[in-house]
């Protein structure tokens, strides 16, 4: 995975953790062992944040689904543009959807969220499977 800069507003640079609005946060509560439900966090730089939501920790998954989505964009106009160009743009965007939530490469909502960037990155709409909530 290639290392990409940090968002920028002009050439400032804001934040070297900056990610997305758009892209999923984890929750703070956790099915930790147990009868009561726990809230799970993790302390950054005298802050507390949900487990897995540092900021390094969210630019790293969020660096790491925006090369997906940027492989995904690529796969998917050689798919429209071969085997699967009979089918609409939404469906083909769907097909990688399912075949993602089944590899464990991140949680639902990030891989929804991938698919919701490759759309957006191809000018397509998003399949309706992207814009579910994930199940817990």
């Amino acid at each position: 995975m290639h290392s990409l800069p940090p968002m920028t507003k002009g050439h400032v640079v804001t934040d070297v953790f900056a990610v997305p609005d758009s892209f999923p946060r984890p929750s703070p509560i956790s099915t930790l062992p147990g009868s009561v439900t726990k809230f799970v966090v993790e302390q950054y730089e005298g802050k507390f944040y949900p487990a897995g939501g540092t900021p390094p920790q969210l630019h790293a998954d969020w660096c790491y689904c925006e090369d997906l989505a940027q492989q995904f964009k690529e796969a998917s106009l050689d798919t429209k543009a071969g085997k699967r160009a009979h089918m609409r743009e939404a469906d083909i965007l769907d097909l990688y959807l399912l075949r993602l939530l089944e590899t464990n490469w991140g949680t639902p909502a990030q891989m929804r969220w991938v698919i919701q960037r490759a759309a957006s990155l191809l000018g397509w709409q998003a399949p309706p499977n992207s814009l579910l909530e994930p199940e817990n």
